[in-house]
Order: C-alpha cells, then sequence, then structure tokens
C-alpha cells in the first residue's frame, strides 16, 4: 500500500470540510459520506500519512463513485454495483423478455439511468448495516433478496 505524506493536511481537511459542508452535520457523521469514518481520518492524523488510495479517491471529489476507478471505490461501492446491477436488470426486464433485439439494446447501452440506482444501492446498504447489527456483505444479501422476491417493489 502506499501512503502519501505531503498531502495530509488537504486530505484530512478536505474531508473534514466535506463532513461540514454537508447540511450541518457534525464531521463524524460527515465523514461517513464518502466512506470515510473519522477514526480513519485520527489514525491518518497520528500516523502523519494518508493511503494513496484514499487520496486517489478524495481528489475524484464530489462527482460519485462513477467518476473514480474501480481501484479505489472500495467494498462499499463493489457491493453496491451489485445490487445495482440486479436492479437496473430487474427494472429492465421487459425489453429483455421482449426478442426485440433492437429495442433492447438501446434500452441497455444507455447508462445513464444507471448512476441514480447506484447511488439508491450505496444508501440502501448504509441504512440496513445501520438498522440491523449487520456486517456489509450480509445487507446485500438482504436487499437483493428483497429485489428479488419482489421485482415490481424494485421500480418504486
Amino acid at each position: 500500500m502506499a501512503w502519501h505524506r505531503p498531502a495530509l493536511s488537504g486530505i484530512v481537511g478536505r474531508a473534514e470540510a466535506s463532513a461540514t459542508r454537508r447540511e450541518g452535520r457534525s464531521c463524524r457523521r460527515g465523514a461517513r459520506v464518502p466512506g470515510i469514518d473519522q477514526s480513519t481520518i485520527s489514525s491518518w492524523r497520528s500516523r502523519g500519512r494518508v493511503p494513496q488510495r484514499f487520496v486517489k479517491m478524495l481528489e475524484a471529489g464530489d462527482k460519485g463513485p462513477g467518476s473514480a476507478t474501480p481501484q479505489v471505490w472500495g467494498e462499499l461501492q463493489d457491493r453496491a454495483a451489485s445490487v445495482a446491477l440486479v436492479r437496473f436488470t430487474l427494472l429492465r426486464q421487459e425489453p429483455a423478455r421482449s426478442q426485440e433485439v433492437d429495442r433492447a439494446l438501446a434500452v441497455f447501452l444507455d447508462m445513464r439511468p444507471f448512476r441514480p440506482v447506484l447511488h439508491r444501492a450505496v444508501h440502501e446498504l448504509r441504512l440496513k448495516m445501520e438498522a440491523l447489527p449487520v456486517d456489509l456483505a450480509a445487507a446485500q444479501a438482504l436487499i437483493m433478496q428483497e429485489d428479488l422476491r419482489a421485482p415490481d417493489a424494485t421500480a418504486r
């Protein structure tokens, strides 16, 4: 793991500034928004360095998970991408089953609607982990089971 020493104050400051900008939340709550706990920021401060993968993730800014490369997404976004892919397919099952290849291809080639689905999956994974005492893998499995059991509810 590569460490980036000179960017410590800038990265930590950016994470904390991001925290305070978001709807008046405290730094502890806001630091979780980009997927970084306050304890992680504190450990960076005590060590005096930031892992390079976090530097890249924070440099991506508030552009969302789609703007960062998959190497810096982290486990939350990886699992959310799986949930989002299931949902994206469920929402488009009618054109996929229609055997009208040209129509189905046009629907699946337009990936712009995928970003909101991905964003919602990230949000729901966090909510599930907070509501139930489960880890990320269990939250992912529970959400996917709910979606697969009631595909029509996914569209809401």
